[in-house]
């Protein structure tokens, strides 16, 4: 099983955590998406990659949305890539993880998304066949 955790002890791939509620969620996959309502092409365990760019005119409110449907998803955590649409991690988005209690991880431009699904898809092989799965909110 790879946990959010294992991925944050990777400090040369670049991700860094802004908020870690469930360090503990099994991550299962990476899915990169620009979507606006991404949940229904997810199955839990996700590791979700995003540079926001709907996001970026947004509403108020439009954050607490998106991340309430990634928790009923059942995602592992949200990656922000910033210097796209945002430069730094929305304070609305911080707090939205804060009450979702999603784990929200910031990738910077230098990172690819490219690179973080290669290493978890290699963490993923090395951890073989589950033997059964936690849930995002479970530690």
């Amino acid at each position: 099983m790879v946990l959010v955790s294992d991925l944050m002890d990777r400090a040369d791939l670049g991700v860094q955590a802004v908020l870690l509620p469930a360090p503990r969620a099994a991550l299962t996959w990476v899915v990169a998406t620009e979507l606006l309502q991404p949940a229904s092409y997810l199955e839990g365990g996700e590791l979700v990659l995003t540079t926001g760019l709907v996001m970026a005119d947004a509403e108020a409110g439009t954050w607490r949305e998106y991340v309430a449907s990634l928790v009923e998803a059942g995602v592992a955590a949200l990656g922000l890539g910033t210097g796209i649409a945002f430069d730094t991690v929305p304070e609305d988005l911080r707090e939205a993880c804060r009450i979702g209690r999603l784990n929200l991880l910031e990738v910077p431009l230098e990172v690819s998304f490219a690179s973080i699904s290669r290493e978890v898809g290699a963490m993923l092989q090395a951890a073989g066949p589950e033997t059964g799965t936690e849930r995002a909110g479970d530690e």
